[in-house]
């Protein structure tokens, strides 16, 4: 019986162990997250464990749901202490469940805490935890230094002040280069009166009345100009939709006065206006030395995007991109679809927000070194808003070792040492340090 959650967790042959052993103490480039840059600004200190471990994790909580623990001591009045013990009746119960090993590498990496987490000894773990966040203050500086976090990148709607950002640069006190992403979904979005409201506080801020898609697009490069005053050079899209090769200016001007005037627009109108917004600000990001960040949400929109990108390669050469999926099932077609491509050299493909699960990881893995180039991946991003989504981090070079230790304890590859040292950092940080 192999011990619990020891240094060789989720490594089984030596190729493996070897490998992890080599990158296990690179820095990280967290280049998706959505930690709160007021917490950053302020280097917010934690109290207790339930603050770090359990507050705001939607999954945990949902576990504690799914248990049959009342909200009360879920979201509601009860004490830290009381959610916690909570929170230990239920983890015994979550055996083959990502969250088992998420909870036991977090406590063992923040706390140095390696006894199971149960009714019997949530006691001792909390004092024990609590103990630590005392004697060594708890801060997030201190968690970014201890994980070797250099950069972290967090997505920010176009319209929001950057003064956090700016105060964290000047201050010169934070050990991880903090930047805003600019991430302009909401402009993609117009499907409702949301979209209207968020057109007119864009005025507000470019003090500029946008009637026409062109004064859109001048204000569009007013606020990614700002972005990119304070350091930003990323920018990320999360909304996916059918995109239309060679959307026309004149419809998507049609569609985007009626999407002002609050007039729902049809799919095709809607996907004519998506695209031109797409590619203007794709030509932006190439033009400003931005890198961009595509989300998949639909499979069904992988091909036509990566024939939109073909044609507009065709045309000027596209800026850096990094596409993405929280799904495994994705990663076939997105790398199939770019190896049958001219711009494969041109996209690489990362992994954002699919943290402890092995077998999805595996699996993105197998299907990026089946149907591309394995050495060139981005990465991985936790796309988490808990400071302590660092240890998501261990938990993807684990399973990339095991993965390259698994091709060649099987004869699959050559056991060339050096070379597989190389591609195991290349993947863990250095495609991603070259990104960002």
């Amino acid at each position: 019986m192999k011990p619990f959650c020891n240094q060789d967790f989720l490594l089984t042959q030596p190729t493996a162990k070897g490998l992890f052993q080599a990158i296990a103490g690179l820095p990280v480039v967290d280049f998706f997250c959505k930690l709160n840059p007021t917490e950053i600004a302020e280097n917010r200190h934690y109290e207790n464990i339930t603050q770090l471990l359990l507050n705001d994790d939607v999954e945990k909580l949902q576990a504690m749901r799914l248990h049959g623990i009342d909200e009360y001591y879920i979201t509601g009045e009860a004490g830290d202490y009381e959610k916690f013990q909570k929170f230990a009746e239920t983890i015994p119960c979550l055996l083959g469940n990502p969250l088992y090993h998420r909870t036991h590498l977090e406590l063992k990496r923040y706390f140095d805490i390696v006894t199971p987490l149960s009714p019997a000894t949530v006691e001792q773990i909390w004092n024990s935890a609590n103990e630590k966040i005392t004697k060594e203050d708890f801060c997030i500086y201190k968690i970014f230094k201890k994980f070797h976090v250099e950069a972290v990148h967090i997505p920010e709607n176009i319209t929001e002040s950057l003064d956090c950002y700016q105060g964290i640069s000047e201050s010169g006190l934070c050990p991880a280069r903090v930047f805003p992403a600019f991430c302009p979904d909401r402009a993609l979005f117009a499907k409702n009166k949301a979209f209207t409201d968020w057109t007119q506080k864009l005025e507000e801020c470019c003090s500029t009345p946008i009637e026409t898609l062109s004064a859109l697009q001048i204000c569009l490069t007013e606020r990614l100009l700002y972005f990119k005053s304070m350091g930003t050079r990323t920018a990320v899209h999360t909304v996916d939709f059918p995109y239309k090769k060679a959307p026309s200016y004149e419809k998507a001007d049609a569609a985007f006065q009626k999407a002002k005037e609050g007039i729902l627009l049809n799919p095709d109108e809607l996907a004519e206006y998506q695209s031109g917004i797409f590619c203007f600000l794709v030509k932006k990001y190439r033009d400003y030395g931005f890198t961009l960040q595509i989300q998949i949400r639909n499979q069904n929109n992988i091909k036509p995007l990566i024939a939109l990108l073909e044609q507009m390669n065709q045309e000027q050469k596209l800026p850096q991109i990094i596409i993405s999926s929280t799904d495994a099932a994705h990663y076939k077609i997105l790398a199939k679809a770019l190896a049958q491509s001219k711009i494969a050299g041109s996209i690489r493909m990362s992994v954002t927000g699919m943290p402890y699960q092995k077998d999805a990881l595996f699996s993105v893995l197998e299907n990026v070194a089946s149907y591309g180039i394995l050495p060139g991946f981005a990465g991985f991003s936790s796309g988490s808003s808990r400071i302590l989504s660092y240890s998501s981090q261990e938990y993807f070079r684990r399973v990339l070792c095991e993965f390259l230790g698994t091709l060649v304890e099987n004869g699959e590859y050559p056991n060339y040492q050096d070379l597989l040292k190389k591609f195991a950092t290349d993947i863990s940080y250095e495609n991603t340090k070259l990104f960002f």
